[in-house]
C-alpha cells in the first residue's frame, strides 16, 4: 500500500482549522487540568494523521498539546481517544499511535478505534470512565453530514465537555432544498427547520441555516456560549463553518483569541481568495468597541468584569480589545468616569466605571 493512496494536500482552510485546534487545545489541557482528574479529548473523524507535505494532522496536534507540559498532570489522566472508519487510513493512523504508546508518559493513553463516531461515541458513553464525567473536549469533523445533534447532546451532557464542530455548510446548503429532504438533515440539525431556508439571497440563506444549527447546539446540547468560524474557499464561496461549543466564559475568551489570530480584521472567517489577493492582511481593522459598550451602558454603572463579560457574551470582540478599543475611546471623548481610584487609562480587577 503506497502513502498517497491514502494522504492528500492539505488544503488551506484545513491548515487554518488545525491552528485553530492547536492553539485553543494548548489552552484547555492546561486550564481543565486545575478542574478535573481526568481529561479525555475525542477525535471521532481522524483520518491518517499525515499529508502529502508531512504537515501534521489532528491527532499529533492534540498529542503534542497534550505533552505540552507534563508537570502539570502528576496524579492526572489524559486520554487520547481517536476513531477512522476508512481501513488504510486507519492503519496508518494506528502503526502512529502504537509507536507513539511505547513512549508515552504513565498519565497519557491512545485509543485508536478502527469505527465510526457514532459507535465510538456511544461505547464512550457507556463506560464508567464517562460516568465520572470527566473534563472531555470533542472535535467532530466529519465529510459531509453524519454526526446526530442528539448523539452530540448526549456525548457532551457532563458540565465540563466542549465541543469543536464542522458544519459542513456547501454540502447542507445543496442538499436542504425543499423536495429534497434528507433524513441525515433532519437528524443534523435535529429539527426540519431548514426546509424553511429562504432561496432568494444566498447571505440571507447561509445566516438562515448556520443561525439554526448554533440555535440547535445551544438548546439541544445545552451549551450557553457558541462561537462561529467561517471558512472561505478561492472562489470566495464557503466551505464550512467551525462552530466552537462550551458553558464557560473562560472557554469563549481563549476560543476568541484563536479566532482573531486568525483573522486580524474581523475575528470571523479564513478567505483562501483574500489570501491569495493579498486582501485580508492589507485591510484595516475595524473595532466599534466603543459604541457597542455605549450604546448598552449609557447611563449605568458597571464593573470592569461586567464589561469582560459583555464583550465576550455580546459582541464579536475579545477582552484584549476592551481596554484600547472600548474604554480608551470613551475616556478620550469623556464619556466614561473611573469610580475608582487608579491611574489614568488603567482598569484593575474591580474597577467600577460609570459610562456617560
Amino acid at each position: 500500500m503506497r502513502d498517497d493512496d491514502v494522504i492528500w494536500e492539505i488544503p488551506q482552510q484545513t491548515t487554518k482549522k488545525h491552528e485553530i485546534l492547536a492553539n485553543y487545545l494548548k489552552a484547555w489541557f492546561v486550564i481543565m487540568q486545575k478542574h478535573s482528574p481526568e481529561l479525555v479529548y475525542l477525535d471521532g473523524f481522524a483520518g491518517p494523521n499525515e499529508y502529502v507535505g508531512g504537515q501534521k494532522g489532528s491527532p499529533q496536534i492534540a498529542l503534542d498539546a497534550a505533552m505540552a507540559n507534563p508537570h502539570l498532570y502528576a496524579n492526572k489522566k489524559l486520554s487520547l481517544v481517536f476513531s477512522e472508519l476508512d481501513r488504510q487510513r486507519f492503519d496508518k493512523l494506528n502503526r502512529w499511535a502504537t509507536v507513539q504508546s511505547e513512549t508515552a508518559p504513565d498519565y497519557l493513553q491512545i485509543t485508536v478505534d478502527h469505527t465510526d463516531f457514532e459507535s465510538m461515541a456511544r461505547d464512550l458513553i457507556g463506560t464508567d470512565l464517562f460516568r465520572r464525567q470527566p473534563a472531555l473536549f470533542a472535535f467532530v469533523d466529519p465529510f459531509g453530514v453524519s454526526v446526530p445533534i442528539h448523539l452530540l447532546a448526549e456525548l457532551t451532557a457532563p458540565r465540563k465537555s466542549e465541543l469543536l464542530v464542522l458544519f459542513a455548510f456547501d454540502f447542507v446548503n445543496r442538499f436542504s432544498t425543499a423536495g429534497n429532504v434528507d433524513r441525515s438533515l433532519t437528524e443534523l440539525f435535529g429539527c426540519d427547520r431548514f426546509k424553511t431556508a429562504p432561496h432568494g439571497s444566498p447571505r440571507d440563506r447561509k445566516l438562515h441555516l448556520v443561525e439554526l444549527y448554533e440555535t440547535q447546539l445551544r438548546d439541544v446540547c445545552g451549551f450557553k456560549y457558541v462561537s462561529r468560524f467561517e471558512m472561505v474557499r478561492e472562489d470566495g464561496k464557503t466551505t464550512y463553518f467551525l462552530m466552537h461549543c462550551t458553558r464557560s466564559l473562560k472557554g469563549v475568551e481563549v476560543f476568541r483569541e484563536t479566532m482573531w489570530k486568525i483573522d486580524p480584521v474581523a475575528g470571523r472567517r479564513f478567505s483562501a481568495r483574500d489570501e491569495y489577493e493579498g486582501a485580508l492582511f492589507g485591510s484595516e481593522q475595524l473595532i466599534n468597541l466603543d459604541r457597542e459598550i455605549k450604546k448598552r451602558f449609557s447611563g449605568s454603572t458597571v464593573s470592569i468584569e461586567q464589561l469582560e463579560a459583555f464583550v465576550l457574551d455580546e459582541t464579536p470582540y475579545k477582552v484584549s480589545h476592551l481596554r484600547k478599543f472600548g474604554l480608551k475611546p470613551l475616556a478620550d471623548a469623556g464619556q466614561l468616569k473611573l469610580l475608582t481610584p487608579a491611574r489614568k487609562n488603567t482598569y484593575p480587577r474591580g474597577a467600577k466605571l460609570k459610562i456617560l
